[in-house]
């Protein structure tokens, strides 16, 4: 995910989902994210720190299936 505007899209089934994301270097604070659940904005990733690391991007879903964007800002 190296452009902004660059997405990935998940289609999953549960009630929370984390993301390990390898940052490999830190410009200008970090890459952030914009993260969107079921079609609506939840929140901002910002990442802080280089190396593997594991986020959280939706937590204390309904059942069922939902959809998981996450939206590369800078």
């Amino acid at each position: 995910m190296g452009w902004s505007g660059t997405r990935i899209i998940v289609r999953f089934e549960g009630w929370a989902l984390s993301i390990e994301i390898d940052e490999e270097e830190i410009n200008d604070g970090g890459s952030r994210y914009d993260v969107a659940v079921d079609g609506k904005s939840v929140s901002t990733l910002a990442l802080d720190a280089t190396g593997a690391q594991t986020h959280e991007i939706a937590k204390d879903l309904a059942a069922g299936t939902h959809v998981v964007t996450l939206t590369r800002r800078t």
